[in-house]
């Protein structure tokens, strides 16, 4: 298989005499954020019982 290497985002940000150079890896595959917030408010809905924390 293949795969065609992506080049990361990246973003410069000067701030005073500085500048930062962020670059953000993303998988091509796997879970969105929708995923992610799903598994989020199913693990707060299951971890809360009767309207408190437990």
């Amino acid at each position: 298989m293949d795969k065609k290497a992506e080049q990361p985002m990246q973003m410069e940000k000067k701030i005073g005499n500085t500048t930062y150079i962020v670059t953000s890896h993303f998988p091509s595959e796997g879970s969105t954020a929708v995923d992610k917030i799903k598994r989020l408010i199913d693990m707060d809905t299951k971890a809360t019982k009767y309207g408190k924390k437990v």
